[in-house]
């Protein structure tokens, strides 16, 4: 998996402020990989740590996942600290060599 990001912005430029970003998610797999959109929203919890939202719209896919469509929806924390994600991921992604979706 890797990731970047397009556009970030904050309510203000505090420190307890949240931020929002759009951002692109790779994800690949032996079998083929597929790229999401991403709109999520980081807002602080306590000292390094963040919550984050997100909602990941699939784009495209190549493998057994040409053709690819679906949705995520991650919900989570980051500590800044040790650069660790806790998150929880709903959604389903259907392509061309997946059958009813994953």
């Amino acid at each position: 998996m890797g990731s970047f990001i397009t556009h970030r912005s904050a309510t203000n430029e505090k420190e307890n402020s949240a931020v929002f970003y759009h951002l692109f998610h790779f994800f690949k797999s032996d079998d083929g990989a597929f790229v999401t959109w991403d709109h999520a929203v980081q807002s602080p919890v306590k000292n390094n740590i963040a919550r984050i939202n997100n909602k990941l719209e699939v784009l495209a896919g190549n493998g057994i996942f040409e053709n690819a469509t679906g949705k995520f929806i991650n919900n989570g924390t980051i500590d800044f600290s040790t650069l660790i994600l806790h998150a929880d991921v709903h959604g389903r992604i259907c392509g061309d060599g997946i059958g009813n979706g994953y």
